[in-house]
């Protein structure tokens, strides 16, 4: 997480002074239910997602993609199948450690800042610049490319 980034979201989303509003915290089920309709940008790539090994070199431009989704309203179209599987093996992480703390205050969050902007706050609180919680799985039985070249995925 960038805490930086954080706040300036915030900031653009509502025009209060950070330091002296009262915070409310989104909890593990409802960062889930913000994550959830990601899915469905996932779903189109899936045997090939999960086919290509997890390559950290290709975690900076994720970050960049988590960017350009929530301040530019980008929808990851012209990003390569590298960073589609950081992506996408962040956001089962996110949402495999959101279900863990189902009831558990997870995100603190102004409490003026509307439903509508919670997708964006859990991308840049649970999945910018994440570590990942917990191991990889062994796909190499999956691996169809062995290469660490950029293989180019559009969404049609």
């Amino acid at each position: 997480m960038n805490k930086d980034l954080l706040i300036k979201y915030i900031r653009k989303q509502i025009a209060v002074d950070l330091d002296s509003c009262s915070l409310v915290a989104l909890s593990g089920s409802e960062c889930v239910q913000a994550l959830w309709p990601l899915n469905e940008s996932f779903r189109p790539q899936l045997s090939v997602l999960t086919a290509l090994p997890y390559t950290s070199s290709f975690e900076k431009a994720a970050d960049a993609a988590i960017e350009a989704m929530v301040f530019k309203g980008d929808q990851w179209r012209a990003i390569n199948a590298q960073t589609w599987r950081v992506l996408f093996e962040r956001h089962t992480q996110a949402i495999m450690l959101s279900q863990l703390k189902a009831n558990e205050p997870l995100i603190p969050i102004p409490e003026q800042l509307p439903e509508r902007c919670y997708q964006d706050v859990v991308l840049l609180f649970l999945l910018h610049q994440m570590q990942l919680p917990f191991p990889l799985l062994d796909q190499s039985d999956l691996e169809v490319f062995a290469s660490n070249q950029s293989i180019p995925m559009r969404k049609q």
